[in-house]
């Protein structure tokens, strides 16, 4: 054969046999089961490729021949390794025996140097751990292509100048251009198949996490055939893998939440998806044969668009929240029975008028409610402060003779000695007053005993405290009435045995005047005996009215000049070591009053004055002036508001004991010696003050003197006086 012509034939031959190689090893990756097999496999392409190269050799006019059977051996040791090399080798040796008559030795020489070729370069891969470049198959295929050269210059003897030139035209070009392009075409199968497997190890991937959800993944593509359909979606919405997703809107009814109102097919997230919209946690009401009384699923969708931006398909997840929605609806009922209970408690606690507070013992911060805000005169509504949580700022609000006693009955609940416990103690209020509580609580302890936590309630008490406290003063009333009812029917009784024994007096003392000059020294002193008589006439019957509850003679006066009068003639009873003067603010001051009892209540008053003050130097000051009252009660006393005319009896003596004050009005009570003093002056000043209406204030501070406070109901404005001082 010509060599053009054989040229053009084995190009042909080598195009088909890399073809042929390049799909035989596709498969051959494809189907072998493990390394081994796909090592022996792959030996026996390259071998069989060695041979197919053998069969249509190119001539030279020396009668050698050269082709391209050492170029599928030398490849075999790249892409097969070692092993797949010896194979090839072997192979191709066996079928130039077979082929070729001559020495076997020099049939194997060729293949087995092509073969150790191979295996160099694949431990220089394998050395630089990267696979062979371009430039590397050039190199190989230089080589190979070289191999027949020099067996035929070495071993046959052909002289060199013969084989150069089809060497370096034909052999060693055809060597490199086969060697880079079937490694090149077997590189790029490499590179496919490893992406096929990545590909095909991801999608086994994805699949095992599609089947591992526990939620439903749906989609279908734009002609409404179902892409994926895993186990869950199965699950709770049939086997509906490769049919229509308008198949299974015929067998499930879809509604709203409330079950009732049914879902349009286009409001469900697949069709909204395939129209390009989002849709986010839309939950519906499935029903289905299987499940007629229907489930409840949260749909999420989203549609899946190309390159372009066109919807090629829908993604929707499915998840069953039928239990979830149940238990919703469980804790909303428990939440609003919790609620309606809580506003009972709260209604029943505000219908009570009671606060709460509850006392976390591990933090120490308090919870005071609105009520208990309100009686200490803050906002019901107000906000706490950190300062106003705190164990430590109720502690400060107790008032200091409560607080010993709170605080310990606080401890002995707290130590355990009682379990719950019920005390009444006074708080201070935000503008300084201190309002009256009764507080009730309990101690809650944990698993190992400790106190963990007490509550109770707060109920403000002080209108039942000055309920109380009134009706003590009442009750004190009451027993002065009894004391000074007692003193009057006493002070009746002697006074109608003096009445009996003055009345012969006052006669004989008559009969005696008329018959005794009045110029004379004795008239002068019949007269003297005669008007000391008639007093003491007039005091006997001012007992008499005053124990027989008669009202006594009441006129108009002017109370600036009576009292004035009444001080004239008490300065002499007054020792000079003590001033005594009368100051008036106010000089039109008119009571109706007797004047006798004014004088008497006056005298009294300036009398004890004088006993306090005693040897010592003082002064008594007695001043009047006009007071207006728009209370009931002044210091526990009902009084009836309106002016009242007020003298004040002050003095500078040592003031009076505690213990003292508390019995200043009570009849037969009195700090004089035996012999000194009846007990009896302020409880009938008391007594005299009262019935004309009025009252009587005492205020003391111990060593600083004490002062005598007598109210007069005012009446009609006489005429202006002026003050005097004596």
């Amino acid at each position: 054969m010509e060599l053009h012509t054989g040229w053009i034939l084995q190009l042909l031959q080598n195009v088909c046999l890399f073809a042929a190689i390049v799909l035989c090893y596709r498969e051959v990756i494809r189907a072998a089961r493990d390394q081994r097999q796909r090592t022996l496999l792959l030996g026996l392409l390259f071998g069989t490729g060695s041979i197919v190269g053998a069969m249509l050799p190119v001539a030279l006019p020396t009668g050698h021949a050269f082709d391209t059977e050492v170029l599928p051996i030398g490849l075999a040791a790249l892409f097969g390794g070692p092993v797949a090399a010896l194979v090839a080798t072997i192979l191709a040796g066996a079928g130039q025996v077979a082929m070729h008559s001559g020495d076997i030795l020099d049939r194997l020489i060729e293949p087995s140097v092509g073969g150790l070729l191979g295996v160099c370069f694949f431990m220089l891969e394998r050395w630089r751990k990267s696979p062979v470049t371009l430039g590397g198959f050039v190199v190989l295929g230089a080589l190979l292509g070289l191999l027949p050269v020099l067996e035929a210059v070495l071993l046959d003897g052909v002289a060199f100048s013969i084989v150069a030139i089809p060497a370096l035209l034909y052999v060693i070009p055809s060597g490199m251009l086969g060697a880079t392009g079937l490694g090149a075409l077997l590189r790029r199968e490499d590179r496919n198949l490893s992406r096929e497997r990545v590909h095909a190890q991801e999608s086994k991937m994805l699949d095992a996490v599609l089947e591992s959800m526990s939620d439903g993944l749906l989609a279908v593509d734009t002609n409404g055939k179902f892409l994926v359909f895993n186990r869950p979606a199965q699950e709770m919405l049939g086997d509906w893998r490769g049919d229509k997703f308008e198949s299974w809107l015929m067998n499930y009814r879809r509604f709203h939440l409330d079950g009732t109102t049914p879902l349009a097919a286009e409001e469900l997230a697949l069709p909204r998806a395939l129209r390009g919209l989002e849709t986010n946690d839309l939950n519906v009401v499935v029903r289905s044969p299987s499940r007629p009384d229907g489930f409840v699923v949260s749909v999420n969708g989203r549609p899946l668009r190309d390159d372009q931006g066109n919807v090629v398909a829908g993604i929707t997840v499915v998840r069953d929240v039928s239990e979830l929605i149940s238990a919703q609806k469980q804790l909303a009922e428990s939440e609003a029975a919790l609620k309606q209970s809580e506003e009972r408690y709260a209604l029943a606690f505000e219908g009570a008028y009671d606060g709460l507070w509850d006392w976390d013992l591990r933090t120490g911060k308090v919870f005071w409610s609105g009520r208990c805000m309100e009686m200490l005169g803050y906002p019901k509504d107000s906000s706490l402060t950190g300062q106003m949580q705190n164990y430590d700022w109720w502690q400060s609000l107790v008032h200091p003779e409560d607080a010993p006693a709170t605080l310990r009955t606080l401890q002995d609940c707290l130590s355990g000695t009682a379990r719950s416990f019920a005390m009444e103690y006074r708080l201070r209020r935000l503008d300084g007053s201190y309002c009256w509580v009764s507080d009730r609580g309990a101690v809650i302890r944990d698993a190992n005993g400790r106190a963990s936590r007490a509550a109770g309630s707060l109920t403000d008490i002080s209108a039942r405290k000055l309920a109380e406290q009134h009706r003590r003063m009442l009750e004190d009333q009451l027993q002065q009435t009894q004391k000074i009812e007692a003193l009057g029917t006493l002070a009746g009784g002697i006074a109608h045995d003096i009445n009996n024994t003055l009345i012969p007096i006052i006669g004989t003392v008559d009969m005696l005047i008329q018959d005794t000059d009045q110029d004379s020294d004795l008239g002068e002193s019949l007269q003297d005996v005669m008007s000391a008589a008639i007093k003491v006439k007039e005091l006997v019957r001012q007992i008499l009215s005053f124990s027989r509850h008669e009202g006594s003679e009441r006129c108009t006066v002017n109370m600036g000049k009576e009292i004035a009068g009444t001080l004239r003639m008490l300065r002499a009873m007054v020792p000079a070591t003590i001033a005594l003067d009368i100051y008036a603010r106010a000089d039109n001051l008119s009571c109706k009053v007797n004047q006798t009892q004014t004088h008497q209540v006056v005298m009294n008053l300036v009398s004890n004055a004088v006993g306090a003050i005693g040897p010592n130097r003082g002064a008594i000051r007695v001043t009047l002036d006009q007071i207006e009252l728009k209370d009931a009660a002044v210091a526990g006393q009902p009084v009836v508001p309106g002016s009242y005319c007020r003298i004040s009896v002050i003095d500078t003596g040592p003031g009076i004991p505690a213990e003292v004050k508390s019995r200043l009005f009570d009849p037969f009570f009195t700090t004089k010696p035996v012999g000194e003093g009846t007990g009896l002056g302020l409880s009938v000043v008391q007594g005299i003050v009262r019935d004309h209406g009025g009252f009587i204030l005492v205020d003391n501070e111990p060593g600083e003197g004490a002062r005598f406070d007598v109210h007069f109901p005012l009446v009609q404005q006489t005429a202006p006086i002026s003050a005097a001082a004596e």
